[in-house]
């Protein structure tokens, strides 16, 4: 049996297209559910597609994939729908552990070898990644 890899990811855009997203999700859950087979719709590309376990909450979406979180996918969503993301994402029988952020097009990722700990703590990829995702997060707070 393969491992799973758990996914959760936030969108980040006009509110309207980060509805459609949700609504995506949900869509692409009962249409598995009804056919028991994987769906993605047709201007997903990139990667396998493959999802299970999908659950939309209120800020998040998570879900599961085979092995390695499935980027390339949220590229695509993302870049359908324009938006950014920030994705967070572990495996831990391999002892992944990683976060994504997409803006302008372009996804940064940092993974972690959560065995040796290595990529996290003073690395510089990884400390700018989150500087990188606090500045999304505060870009979508509404105004006062």
């Amino acid at each position: 049996m393969a491992n799973y890899c758990s996914n959760s990811v936030r969108f980040i855009g006009n509110e309207n297209s980060v509805e459609d997203i949700r609504l995506l999700f949900d869509d692409i859950d009962k249409k598995q559910m009804r056919s028991n087979r994987y769906h993605m719709p047709d201007f997903v590309k990139g990667g396998t597609g493959y999802m299970e376990d999908i659950a939309v909450g209120p800020g998040w979406i998570s879900y599961e994939t085979r092995m390695v979180p499935n980027l390339e996918v949220l590229d695509d969503i993302a870049d359908h729908y324009g938006v950014d993301y920030i994705a967070w994402y572990q495996e831990p029988m391999a002892g992944l552990y990683g976060e994504a952020v997409r803006t302008a097009g372009e996804t940064q990722f940092v993974n972690i070898d959560t065995y040796t700990q290595k990529g996290r703590g003073n690395n510089p990829a990884f400390i700018a990644l989150k500087e990188l995702q606090a500045s999304l997060l505060m870009r979508q707070q509404p105004e006062r």
